[in-house]
């Protein structure tokens, strides 16, 4: 699995948390303090730089870092992220550090919403914002544009450009495995939500071809079903070591199938229902069929294969 280090600069610990919550979203991952770094981190693939904007510009250690350091950096995919208070200002707070590294390494370059208490600066920090302030006829006040759904949304693009660079057995061989293990279980976790409610209910299920059944009574997830069709799937062994990794994560959207229908009928045969006696129970048993959208698989025999142990499938390819 590719492995993220996120190195970062934090004068007052905004630019910290925010390093903390990606790295939450990117695991693997290490967050490091950019005084931190040293030769064993030039091991990590992927970089994330992150600095608050001081005085219109990055951090100067991080600058110093990049300069110092850039030989390593060019050879990886780096992304960059400033936190600020005018992101109207984004293209020139990167122009520095582009120049620095080029256009080849930098695959995203994104300014967040930062925060300014001022009874809490430094006596230094505070004067020089104050000569600043005057000299650009900028107003020196209390603000706060942190969002957390804003960095949220931004690390999740980090991890799918990340998830891109996967190195990708063949679609047939993962197609293959990954079948191979649906049709291999019966049971999995099927998760639903809508607005506050989640649901999360161990259910047995059948594939075929692209798509996952469910037969039930009835219950919650109907609720969440009707009103959101996205849905995931969760299918995997129990865990015995690092070297038998067996498990699957499938988005996709789900659907009620139409009781007593042409399509009904022909999954309670799949099912080896008789459709007959199946229409005549006391009871309406319903049907569920979720289309299958992306698999992330993580399945040691990738790994024995000589690939990465974590594969991604889209289903409409």
């Amino acid at each position: 699995m590719i492995k993220t280090l996120i190195i970062y600069e934090s004068r007052y610990g905004t630019t910290k948390k925010i390093s903390e919550y990606m790295g939450l979203i990117l695991g693997p991952a290490n967050i490091i303090n950019v005084k931190e770094f040293n030769e064993e981190h030039k091991k990590y693939d992927f970089i994330i730089l992150g600095s608050p904007i001081y005085i219109e510009s990055f951090e100067e250690s991080m600058i110093r870092f990049v300069v110092e350091n850039r030989d390593f950096l060019i050879n990886k995919k780096v992304v960059l992220f400033c936190t600020c208070l005018n992101k109207n200002n984004n293209i020139n707070y990167f122009k520095e550090i582009k120049s620095l590294l080029g256009s080849e390494c930098i695959v995203m370059a994104k300014a967040l919403g930062g925060k300014l208490k001022l009874n809490e600066l430094k006596d230094e920090d505070y004067k020089i914002l104050d000569s600043f302030s005057k000299e650009t006829g900028i107003t020196l006040k209390d603000a706060d544009i942190f969002n957390l759904k804003e960095i949220i949304e931004f690390a999740l693009d980090v991890k799918r450009y990340k998830d891109s660079l996967i190195p990708a057995a063949p679609v047939s061989k993962v197609k293959f495995l990954l079948e191979e293990f649906l049709n291999c279980h019966n049971t999995c976790t099927l998760s639903t939500g809508c607005d506050k409610r989640v649901r999360g209910t161990p259910i047995e299920y059948i594939y075929k071809e692209g798509h996952i059944y469910f037969f039930s009574e009835g219950g919650e997830k109907f609720a969440n079903i009707l009103l959101n069709e996205n849905v995931s799937i969760s299918i995997y062994d129990n865990y015995e070591n690092m070297t038998k990794l067996a498990g699957v994560q499938i988005s996709g959207k789900a659907s009620i199938v139409e009781y007593g229908e042409k399509e009904y009928c022909k999954i309670a045969q799949m099912k080896g229902f008789k459709v007959e006696q199946l229409l005549q129970l006391p009871i309406k048993m319903n049907i569920i069929k979720v289309k299958l959208e992306r698999a992330e698989v993580l399945y040691s025999k990738f790994k024995n294969m000589g690939y990465d142990s974590k594969q991604i499938y889209e289903f409409n390819q």
